[in-house]
């Protein structure tokens, strides 16, 4: 038979039918990018500083229009600001400036801002484990506190003042919210597939969790707070959820504000 009438093709030309010409596509990177995550670090950084700016900006009309001396309008402002509610209003804010952009940074066409930062559904027996290994560092850390002497600080004093609402729902809702969702969320997913791996994605986020306290707390108690945020990241890597994270943050917000409300002297 002629092969060029023959019905079935030589060999070489039937590598060209379209189910075997067809090329793999090249496997998606990683979202968010690793790079592209430290340099919107830095702009949420940013935004941190504009909203308490603003914060500070806005009291400062406030006072005028409630008869301030101009003279008088810095130190007012300064003595506000060391106050909790200065403290929490200007939170409210920085939370209202920072939220939606992370949300945004975080929505992806392959990949929505729930995946991104790992808001999922987590059976309530985990978060309670893992509530119960934070009470497990915690009663660690106070027998140890009882051999430590710390010098007395302003922030802590601060914090025995009054608490209004408001504060209350910083301390134990939007801070724990909007913290997590950074650190454990948006930071963690773009540098857990990187060199870092599980436990350096752990150390690196918990180490700049606690670089965000400084000045506020001793260095002995930004290692326990390092500590903390470790017990957090590995919550994170273990059940693959934020949710436990944020329900560990809150609880410790929450423990520390009755602990110092019950036991001002520590």
């Amino acid at each position: 038979m002629n092969p060029e009438t023959s019905p079935n093709p030589p060999s070489d030309l039937a590598s060209d039918s379209p189910a075997e010409s067809l090329e793999t596509p090249p496997e998606a990177k990683p979202l968010p990018r690793a790079s592209h995550a430290f340099w919107w670090m830095l702009v949420i950084s940013l935004l941190y500083g504009v909203a308490s700016s603003l914060y500070g900006f806005g009291y400062a009309i406030y006072a005028t229009f409630k008869g301030v001396e101009e003279s008088e309008l810095s130190q007012q402002l300064l003595q506000h600001l060391s106050t909790l509610d200065g403290i929490s209003g200007m939170y409210v804010l920085q939370f209202v400036a920072v939220i939606p952009v992370l949300l945004i940074l975080s929505h992806f066409k392959t990949q929505s801002w729930k995946e991104t930062l790992a808001l999922k559904k987590t059976p309530l027996k985990v978060i309670l484990l893992w509530i119960g290994y934070w009470a497990a560092y915690q009663v660690v850390a106070t027998i140890v506190s009882e051999f430590i002497t710390l010098p007395e600080n302003p922030f802590d004093e601060t914090m025995l003042g009054p608490k209004s609402l408001l504060t209350i729902l910083v301390v134990i809702g939007l801070a724990p919210i909007m913290e997590e969702l950074i650190f454990r969320g948006y930071l963690f997913k773009a540098w857990r597939p990187t060199w870092l791996g599980s436990h350096g994605v752990v150390i690196l986020t918990s180490f700049l969790f606690a670089c965000i306290h400084i000045g506020q707390y001793h260095w002995i108690v930004l290692l326990q707070l390092m500590l903390l945020a470790m017990i957090i990241g590995y919550a994170r890597e273990k059940t693959g959820s934020l949710i436990p994270c944020i329900a560990i943050h809150a609880t410790n917000n929450l423990y520390a504000l009755v602990a110092i409300s019950l036991f001002p002297e520590g």
